[in-house]
């Protein structure tokens, strides 16, 4: 038990002389690098985006594993188009946006039941950013104003008597 606990002591010790000699003479602790971004990320806190109801959409600088580089202020370039019509009913609050600490917002509104693909593309800074495409599904029937609604209003109207 003695032995053991001597063993433990003195690699205790010899971790810790380690430590203290790899802080060099100046006592500089080693820190992590923090890696820099590689890609951009859309992020939409809905499922779905109702009928004329303005959604907020986030672009994120983020690293490999996700983290947002704060450092990122490059100029990038948003679009929307639609898989089921010619002409793409949802619109943009702006189509080219600047990250300002890794991070920016358009808003994005839906005037009519569709699928759009939104796609973010580094456009201009340090070092070039991966694209990112994600599909959304825009106008909705939930909410006030829609055509769900619209329809039950109808169907509860009561008949009027000639």
């Amino acid at each position: 038990m003695k032995l053991q606990r001597l063993f433990s002591v003195t690699t205790l010790i010899v971790t810790i002389l380690g430590l203290i000699s790899s802080f060099g003479s100046e006592g500089q602790i080693p820190t992590l690098k923090k890696s820099s971004a590689t890609k951009l990320v859309i992020v939409y806190e809905r499922i779905h985006i109702g009928v004329d109801d303005p959604t907020e959409i986030t672009i994120r600088a983020v690293n490999d594993e996700g983290i947002i580089d704060t450092s990122r202020d490059d100029l990038l370039q948003l679009n929307v188009t639609p898989f089921s019509y010619q002409t793409c009913r949802a619109e943009l609050s702006t189509y080219t946006l600047r990250l300002k600490n890794g991070t920016a917002t358009a808003v994005l509104v839906g005037e009519a039941m569709e699928m759009v693909k939104l796609t973010v593309t580094w456009k201009d800074d340090k070092s070039e950013l991966r694209s990112n495409t994600i599909t959304i599904q825009t106008g909705n029937f939930e909410g006030q104003g829609t055509l769900i609604n619209y329809n039950e209003k109808q169907q509860q109207k009561p008949e009027v008597q000639k």
